[in-house]
This record gives structure tokens, C-alpha cells and sequence, in this order.
């Protein structure tokens, strides 16, 4: 995932021939950058991962 300018983007395609990495917005538009302007406009790089979140007991928040 990518956050370029408060949207995020799914990393769809590395083309590391021509140094061009092809982002995907949620409504499908691509949006073409490189590495260099990711670096520049101060784009933001996670990795998606799911998790496993359960519902505490009723003292879970409370610090002792």
C-alpha cells in the first residue's frame, strides 16, 4: 500500500525496467511514479497485513 496525497494506493505493477511503479486508487484510476518522485513528494510506503483482533474483558483499557 501507498499514500500518496491522502489517498491510499495498491502497488499494482513494479516495472523495474523503466524504474515505474503503477499505483491503484479504490475507484480503479492508475497513477504512474517513480521512484524518484515517491522519494520527492514524500510518498508513504506500508505493508498490509491482517491481524487478529479480540474483545477484551471489561478491565482491558485499565493501567495498573
Amino acid at each position: 500500500m501507498a499514500l500518496v496525497d491522502n489517498v491510499y494506493h495498491r502497488i499494482s505493477k513494479v516495472d523495474k525496467d523503466n524504474q515505474l511503479i503503477t499505483l491503484t486508487d479504490s475507484e480503479g484510476k492508475e497513477r504512474f511514479i517513480s521512484p524518484r518522485e515517491a522519494s520527492a513528494e514524500g510518498v508513504t510506503l506500508y505493508r498490509q497485513e491482517k491481524i487478529t483482533v479480540s474483545q477484551g474483558g471489561p478491565n482491558a483499557l485499565q493501567q495498573k
